[in-house]
């Protein structure tokens, strides 16, 4: 006899189904609708409206490339109003970015401090520290906060700024973290206020970067650094892979696709200078292309970039 797994797994499958089902049929229906609307092809980071397609994933989605700034989209893009509420009131994948755990979980998951999740933060700690030991720190788009407790854990002063509020508003109540989700809360703030800014996987989801990166500026003082992870499009350079890469990574929740050489290129539009940069791979990357060895490499699934002001004087070398 197979014994029946827990019923508490069972809920939470329940839920990570349903989730995903209020938002593919809005997906789906505003993908629909942006070939109906008229076809906006200009760059979401710098306007151009000469754009070069890439790859088809499907009837509907193209992957499409800018030639001036070099940043890759997902078309037709979904309009803000769609990503908000996307993102309030269910989930955009099954894990612990978008899933808030019940009180059980949060207990065991803070007693470990996240370690052996995809929401452990140690290593990126760690390069962080290679920079700056302490200060204040910024991250931005935070989720529900399990990485500004370990952010403060480290010893940081952490402030973090997240679009959801009830995921803000889950975090503040039960992880007693500072998080604020009105970005005129960030607005008012005042200038150079952060010694580290810290955007963990965000960048893909925005639908115009650029203002972002004027925010950044406004907010990271003389001194200060920037640090973004997002999943690595590198392989979109390459007819060979990128049919694989447009289908991981330019999905429902991303919009766009960022490269070293999008950053290195536009980052000094905004004040800022690459000063390090690297690409990791995962065990389920290693594990696929061994089943597929035929569909090539995707070249490391995460990108990391880290920047300082042009104007900085202090930078410890990675």
């Amino acid at each position: 006899m197979t014994a029946s797994r827990p019923r508490s797994n069972n809920t939470a499958r329940k839920k990570r189904v349903l989730a995903k089902g209020y938002t593919k049929v809005p997906f789906l229906l505003e993908v629909l609708l942006g070939h109906f609307r008229r076809r906006d092809i200009r760059c979401p980071y710098c306007g151009n409206s000469i754009s070069r397609l890439v790859i088809r994933r499907s009837v509907l989605l193209e992957c499409r490339k800018c030639p001036k700034c070099g940043i890759f989209w997902r078309h037709p893009k979904t309009l803000p109003l769609y990503l908000g509420k996307a993102y309030t009131i269910s989930t955009i994948g099954d894990d612990l970015t978008y899933l808030t755990p019940d009180p059980t979980e949060l207990r065991r998951l803070m007693s470990t401090s996240f370690v052996g999740t995809d929401k452990w933060f140690g290593e990126k700690i760690e390069i962080v520290k290679r920079y700056r030991s302490r200060g204040k720190l910024l991250d931005y788009g935070c989720s529900w906060g399990y990485g500004i407790w370990q952010f403060k854990k480290a010893g940081f002063d952490v402030m973090g700024y997240e679009v959801c509020e009830a995921r803000a508003e889950f975090g503040r109540r039960n992880m007693g973290v500072e998080i604020v989700s009105d970005v005129e809360q960030l607005e008012s703030l005042p200038t150079g206020m952060f010694d580290i800014i810290f955007c963990h996987h965000v960048f893909e989801h925005l639908h115009d970067p650029y203002p972002v990166l004027e925010r950044f500026k406004r907010l990271i003082n003389a001194d200060g650094i920037v640090v973004i992870f997002s999943p690595n499009c590198e392989g979109l350079k390459n007819s060979e892979t990128a049919k694989i890469v447009c289908r991981r990574l330019l999905c429902e929740g991303h919009i766009l696709g960022l490269t070293v050489d999008f950053f290195e290129k536009n980052l000094p539009k905004h004040g800022f200078r690459l000063i390090a940069s690297e690409i990791f791979d995962y065990e389920w990357e290693r594990s696929y292309f061994k089943m597929h060895p035929s569909e090539g490499k995707l070249l490391g699934a995460e990108l990391m970039v880290i920047a300082v002001r042009e104007d900085a004087k202090y930078v410890e070398s990675y």
